[in-house]
């Protein structure tokens, strides 16, 4: 795919008229330190799709842990999303009802919180990085690991 200069430009100013409008003034509020509220975090999760991905019940719970967690790099959010998953605070998923990653979520979060240090990543942003990368390369077409978009390896 090429992109025109006149594309790239016009994708820029909408990009930051969006910032602008709605992602800047959101983000705010997940920096400002004294944490989320309630209708905020519900607004996140519906804004970026991943309700669904979170047990209702244990939302409050989830927000709780997102405003305690201070997401300072990589590995920071696959062990969040390893530790959502192991609280039961994501959503059961496939025909064996196997509790997956909720790494979109917690990416989500993650920039929210650290724009400067965190990438957001689900299947859209994968897609994109395999068609930046040579043919044949490794990467899967979906997958919960955050290390695998980033190749940083999760620290402990």
């Amino acid at each position: 795919m090429h992109i025109q200069n006149e594309e790239f430009v016009l994708a820029c100013l909408e990009a930051n008229k969006a910032w602008a409008e709605g992602e800047g003034v959101f983000i705010h509020k997940f920096q400002n330190g004294d944490g989320i509220n309630e209708n905020d975090f519900d607004l996140f999760l519906k804004r970026w799709q991943v309700m669904r991905n979170t047990v209702k019940t244990k939302r409050e719970v989830l927000r709780g842990f997102i405003n305690d967690t201070l997401f300072n790099g990589p590995a920071c959010v696959e062990n969040a999303a390893k530790h959502a998953r192991d609280n039961g605070y994501s959503t059961k998923l496939g025909k064996e009802k196997t509790i997956s990653l909720p790494t979109s979520l917690i990416s989500k979060v993650a920039f929210y919180k650290n724009p400067n240090d965190i990438t957001p990543v689900d299947k859209h942003s994968l897609k994109g990085i395999r068609n930046c990368m040579p043919k044949g390369n490794d990467l899967p077409k979906t997958t919960h690991e955050y290390s695998k978009y980033l190749g940083n390896p999760p620290q402990n």
